[in-house]
């Protein structure tokens, strides 16, 4: 059985495309921590598709299950922040 992967899915239409720019975005800070990993981008018929390495529940599901709150959620992203500069 394979790995679990994330999808994200836009319409192909447009330029430039909201999709190709997070690509470029993912790739620019591929190998951080904590950042999926891009398994394929590319066009399939009317729509882009960005596979990703599943990394796990999304801060929205953690918040919506009541494993999260609002507190440790603006806690981890003051710790992303303060990270990134060091």
């Amino acid at each position: 059985m394979g790995a679990e992967v994330a999808l994200k899915i836009g319409s192909a239409g447009g330029s430039p495309s909201r999709l190709n720019h997070e690509y470029n975005v993912y790739k620019s800070i591929a190998g951080s921590i904590g950042t999926s990993l891009v398994l394929w981008y590319g066009k399939e018929g009317l729509y882009e598709v960005i596979v990703l390495e599943h990394l796990g529940n999304s801060l929205d599901d953690l918040i919506n299950n009541k494993q999260f709150d609002y507190g440790k959620v603006f806690s981890c992203a003051l710790q992303m922040v303060c990270s990134s500069y060091l």
